[in-house]
């Protein structure tokens, strides 16, 4: 039986997943622990209960959080990103488990050129989206709106109803506010029952309400992922691979 899980490697051809099954193996992720940037070794990851937090890292700026990385998604840090003036890393925020998978061995079966080549092209574009909307959210909306949309995308990867393992420092950072006002609300929300709070985990109660607090960026954000699994499921595969007497069945 394939390993499942994850909806990036689900949504493989059978073929391609069938290849690439003797190579994954499954690793235990670590709150804390440094998954890659983009200088570390190439490794591509499939989440599968982990939870991944992605920012980006300009030199002459203050790091930016991009999204949340769980089972809907797949990272490969070094493996698709190469830029000169901006640092992405990936931080385990929620322990977990993760395939891992050497990115040589999923580019080989793109091709070399044109299926690497759209894949690159594919990441960059799904970035430069996220950050759009991430940047419209920062300029437009309070901190409430900007962190009930982070605590509805949290549990989206951590999954609904389940605590989400974030500190208020954590928060704070993510959307680049002081902890302090992060402790406010989240005091606020827990005095009026939408959401529990314990050392270093918050639990959503009432997500409706959160998400109506939040703004039309949660929902822009969707859709960027949702454009981002079209585009892995449209990339080209080198079907000279695809033959049976290649790997077992």
């Amino acid at each position: 039986m394939l390993p499942s899980g994850n909806d990036f490697f689900d949504a493989l051809p059978e073929w391609v997943s069938r290849r690439l099954r003797p190579q994954l193996h499954l690793i235990e992720t670590e709150a804390g622990a440094l998954l890659g940037d983009s200088r570390s070794a190439e490794d591509i990851h499939f989440p599968i209960n982990c939870v991944i937090a992605f920012v980006a890292k300009p030199v002459c700026a203050e790091q930016t959080f991009l999204r949340f990385i769980g089972s809907r998604s797949a990272i490969g840090v070094s493996s698709f990103l190469r830029t000169r003036d901006v640092r992405y890393e990936a931080r385990v925020v929620g322990r977990g488990y993760s395939f891992v998978l050497p990115a040589t061995s999923l580019f080989e079966l793109m091709g070399k050129t044109e299926g690497v080549t759209s894949a690159r092209c594919d990441v960059m574009s799904t970035l430069a989206e996220i950050a759009m909307v991430n940047g419209a959210c920062s300029a437009s909306h309070s901190v409430t709106q900007r962190l009930a949309r982070l605590l509805l995308e949290a549990e989206d990867s951590f999954g609904v109803g389940m605590p989400i393992t974030l500190t208020q420092l954590g928060l704070g950072k993510l959307i680049g506010v002081r902890r302090e006002s992060v402790a406010a609300l989240l005091n606020d929300w827990t005095a009026e029952r939408l959401i529990e709070t314990s050392r270093g985990k918050l639990l959503i109660r009432d997500r409706e309400t959160i998400a109506s607090l939040s703004c039309s960026c949660y929902d822009a954000a969707k859709m960027v992922d949702a454009h981002s699994l079209d585009r892995w499921q449209c990339i080209p595969w080198d079907e000279r691979f695809n033959r049976p007497k290649d790997y077992a069945a």
